[in-house]
């Protein structure tokens, strides 16, 4: 809400007079729209305030001066896990990044906003854990990603911190509604693998080309968990930065980072979070964002995933 905010003070032209919504009952509303569904619409009122309407009772609406009608609202197709087609993972147990797109440019120039930890897609490789019930998965699930998302957001990653250390001060901004959203996992029933797991940048494309952003303009940041992998030690992420008008990811760095040099009995979910913690700031931040190593070639060759 408080990006939204500063959205409305600094953006009013964007935010009214843009969208017009038509009800069946005659009524006409200039607002903003801030997302369609097969269901309902959720707008922004001039006076600020919320409304939600059921699709039924909505004749037209106007976006950018395009008119669509009820049932012509376009969606993105839904994504989920099952539709992950990466394969051929790399099974190495080596720390590192890859910058797959390299336009840094875009993410030095403009306002960032943050969206948090996408565990939707992950995965969670321990070979020992494939004979568990669906209640013992769900349960197990919840456990891991809440503690290992409240270790992020109230130890490791604090919002200030971020802000910092990406030079960002008065440009960096979070939306709390969507970074909650995030956490939760797409199909609890495959959140267990006894395989190695991946998605590359295609998969990662059509996820972040469904997400739903209330902000008109500027530059996305979302760490897309790939892989807790328990078996070797690691963690795999995106480090994903994507526009928010087309959802085209402009920036995109993989990084992985090993879980413990020691092992283990076993891995607590605070052992995970310093692992994701890691793969964003000793490698993304400490090596490539603020040195300025924005490319491959930049880089050591010891500090490049193979793959």
């Amino acid at each position: 809400m408080k990006n939204l905010l500063f959205v409305v003070l600094f953006f009013p032209s964007i935010i009214f007079g843009q969208d017009i919504v038509i009800l069946k009952s005659g009524s006409s509303i200039s607002c903003k729209v801030i997302s369609l569904s097969e269901k309902e619409l959720v707008l922004l009122n001039q006076d600020l305030t919320f409304k939600t309407f059921k699709r039924e009772s909505i004749s037209i609406i106007a976006l950018d001066s395009m008119t669509i009608k009820k049932n012509e609202i376009p969606e993105t197709v839904p994504f989920s896990i099952n539709d992950i087609e990466s394969k051929n993972c790399n099974s190495l147990d080596k720390k590192g990044v890859r910058v797959i797109y390299d336009n840094y440019r875009e993410i030095l120039k403009s306002d960032i906003f943050f969206y948090g930890y996408d565990f939707k897609f992950a995965k969670y490789t321990n070979s020992k854990k494939q004979n568990l019930t669906e209640k013992e998965i769900s349960e197990s699930v919840n456990y891991y990603i809440e503690n290992i998302y409240n270790d992020l957001n109230s130890n490791l990653l604090p919002s200030a911190s971020i802000e910092r250390w990406m030079y960002k001060q008065g440009h960096f901004f979070f939306n709390k509604e969507l970074i909650n959203s995030f956490k939760k996992i797409d199909d609890y029933k495959l959140f267990y693998t006894d395989d190695i797991y991946c998605f590359d940048q295609k998969d990662l494309a059509k996820i972040i080309s469904n997400y739903r952003t209330v902000e008109p303009k500027g530059i996305g940041m979302v760490i897309n968990i790939i892989n807790l992998n328990s078996d070797k030690w690691y963690v795999d992420a995106f480090i994903t930065f994507f526009d928010l008008e087309s959802k085209k990811i402009v920036y995109l760095v993989k990084s992985r980072a090993i879980i413990a040099p020691f092992q283990h009995e076993i891995i607590t979910p605070t052992d995970w979070a310093n692992g994701i913690n890691r793969a964003f700031r000793d490698q993304f931040i400490d090596l490539i964002y603020r040195p300025k190593h924005f490319s491959n070639e930049q880089l050591n060759s010891n500090m490049i995933l193979n793959e």
